[in-house]
Formats: structure tokens, C-alpha cells, sequence
């Protein structure tokens, strides 16, 4: 499977408005096809630190969901994948490593990656 990370897409940002970062945020494409697919078990860590009930995604033009499973995501061909963690203040600038494990009808996927804020 091909759902690769954009590199440099790795930003820190406030979202409450306090002047604080407290959400971390990076996009992916869908470079597999369109279609749906049924995920039975979905994992986000950020610097070994299991942050999946933090995490939601929002695939294309749909609304933001939380990385809970099991359930069916639907994806188009080239979609961004936009990943948004909340960490209420807690990940600061500096080289990060990200992983994302999901289990689903397709078999395991795993995506490493690292990157600097």
C-alpha cells in the first residue's frame, strides 16, 4: 500500500487561540485507489506515545472523524489525508518520529516517519 507521509508537512499549531501550540497536524496522500475499506484497528504514536484517542483524520473534502476502529473509510484516489493529534502543549519544536498502524481488510500497513517542527 502507498499512502505516503508529505514530507515537510509536520506543523505545530494553536488552535485555541491561547498562543500556545496544542495540536500537531501532517498530511498524507492516497496513492492506492478509490474505494472503501473496512479498518479493524487503528494506532498513532508520536515519539513512542500512543496518542490515537487525540488523533483525528480528514480524508479529502469530508469532515474530520476520530482514529477509532473498527469501521469502513472511504478515500479517493489522490486524496490528502490531513492527521491532526492534540497535545495541549506537550510537543514542542524539534525532530519528531511519528508512526501510524492500521490493520484492515487490505492486511497491516505501517508508515515511520520523522520530521522537524
Amino acid at each position: 500500500m502507498a499512502i505516503p507521509y508529505v514530507k515537510g508537512s509536520l506543523k505545530n499549531i494553536d488552535k485555541d487561540g491561547d498562543g500556545v501550540p496544542d495540536h500537531i497536524q501532517f498530511k498524507l496522500i492516497n496513492h492506492i485507489g478509490s474505494g472503501s475499506v473496512y479498518v479493524s484497528r487503528v494506532q498513532v504514536l508520536v515519539n513512542g506515545e500512543d496518542v490515537t484517542e487525540n488523533t483525528t483524520f480528514k480524508i479529502g473534502d469530508s469532515p474530520p472523524r476520530p482514529a477509532k476502529a473498527p469501521g469502513y473509510v472511504s478515500s479517493n484516489y489522490g486524496d490528502e489525508i490531513l492527521v491532526e493529534i492534540k497535545h495541549n502543549g506537550k510537543i514542542g519544536p524539534g525532530r519528531h518520529k511519528i508512526k501510524l498502524a492500521v490493520e484492515s481488510s487490505f492486511g497491516p500497513y505501517v508508515l515511520e516517519f520523522e520530521d522537524t517542527i
